[in-house]
């Protein structure tokens, strides 16, 4: 039985010429590109698309600013900047001392020669909190 299948690849081997190999060859890369770069990606989508249920994008990016505008207005209204613009002012300004302050008694109280890395991080948060101070004082300046 071995010897037959052997005889009868022999003689396949000999009715394939070289043209043909390389032929073979051909196709099954062209198949193998064709499926990893063009069918693959396109079988993996999701298939939540459905059809006539499209919604401009306009339409949502408008709903979604009318919300932001709405709940804008909503919070204005409760802190009440007419009335209370100089007392959060004020606060501003006092909280900006208060930060150097804490800067301060964070280095002063530090029980090494240098900072250790949590004091660093606590004085580096610190300061990035003050630096949100001005522009926040500056929206008050401006609201109404």
């Amino acid at each position: 039985m071995i010897e037959t299948i052997s005889k009868s690849l022999n003689t396949t081997s000999e009715k394939i010429s070289g043209n043909t190999i390389l032929l073979i060859i051909f196709w099954l890369v062209l198949i193998f590109v064709t499926y990893f770069y063009l069918l693959k990606p396109l079988m993996n989508r999701k298939m939540s698309i459905i059809e006539g249920l499209e919604v401009a994008r306009s339409e949502v990016s408008e709903k979604v600013l009318e919300k932001i505008k709405n709940e804008n207005i909503k919070l204005k209204d409760s802190f009440l900047f007419k009335t209370y613009r100089k007392d959060y002012e004020d606060t501003l300004v006092e909280m900006n001392d208060y930060i150097y302050l804490s800067m301060l008694d964070i280095l002063l109280n530090n029980k090494n020669a240098t900072p250790d890395k949590k004091t660093i991080s606590m004085i580096n948060e610190l300061s990035k909190f003050k630096s949100t101070l001005p522009s926040l004082l500056e929206f008050v300046e401006q609201s109404e």
